[in-house]
């Protein structure tokens, strides 16, 4: 039997051998291949521990196949990049916030609970990429909340887990103890609890999430302003209390949109 470190070293340099095969065929104008491209880039990194090299062009492949009228083609591009940013080493900051943001802005829109469900998969994974700044990090928070809020039970409770994640992440790995799980996310649901970690990860970006409401709230653009609503409902169900600290901007809020 061959050990673990040599089945892997073989897979890795499989994998470099079929980057280029994968390149091509994200680009076939097959919808099945699109999605059979991406499934086996997402398998091939999957089963890699380190870091693999990888083109730009097959991040910008993904990029673009997000928006394929195909909603199995969008939910599996989503699904190989949220994979490819945990193994990629080729630097994706210029593609962050001019590409892969607005696309996920568009996406939080999508009709299809596959391709929702994905996003927010691939938003936790992109919140630890080191590139991503909090400007980014927080634009993240704001499309797993806007997911959560307009969404099924089963991704509402992605999102709710998802955001116990980064919570538990953020201190330092001290998990909630279950007596922390009292806080339900919406009354019609059958208890989706969010943890202090996960309210501390909301709380922690209230600073940045109430101005963003205040200016969208108002934008002649639709999709701004449901975005501002449900940004500001999914918090006063996830964790009310973060509201006290910006009374006075909310007054303000109030005032702007009566």
């Amino acid at each position: 039997l061959e050990s673990k470190d040599t089945t892997e070293v073989l897979v890795m340099e499989c994998s470099q051998n079929l980057l280029p095969i994968v390149l091509h065929t994200l680009k076939d104008s097959c919808p099945s291949v699109k999605i059979k491209s991406a499934e086996l880039l997402a398998t091939m990194l999957r089963h890699i521990s380190g870091k693999i090299l990888v083109q730009d062009t097959v991040l910008h492949n993904l990029i673009e196949n997000m928006t394929h009228q195909r909603f199995r083609v969008r939910a599996a591009s989503v699904r190989a990049f949220g994979t490819a940013v945990n193994h990629v080493l080729c630097n994706i900051e210029n593609y962050l916030h001019d590409k892969v943001l607005p696309v996920f802005r568009r996406l939080e829109f999508d009709r299809s609970p596959v391709v929702q469900m994905e996003l927010v998969t691939a938003c936790n994974s992109l919140f630890w990429y080191p590139q991503v700044n909090d400007a980014a990090r927080n634009i993240l928070i704001q499309l797993i909340l806007f997911v959560c809020r307009n969404s099924s039970p089963s991704i509402k409770r992605r999102c709710i887990n998802t955001l116990n994640s980064i919570g538990t992440k953020m201190m330092n790995g001290n998990t909630a103890n279950d007596s922390s799980f009292n806080e339900i996310c919406h009354k019609e649901e059958l208890e989706i609890p969010i943890s202090e970690a996960g309210k501390l990860v909301v709380g922690s970006h209230m600073s940045t999430l109430i101005p963003i409401v205040s200016t969208q709230i108002d934008s002649w653009k639709h999709e701004d302003r449901l975005h501002s609503v449900n940004i500001l409902s999914a918090i006063v169900n996830i964790s009310p209390q973060n509201l006290e600290d910006f009374l006075n901007e909310i007054v303000l809020l109030a005032a702007k949109a009566s």
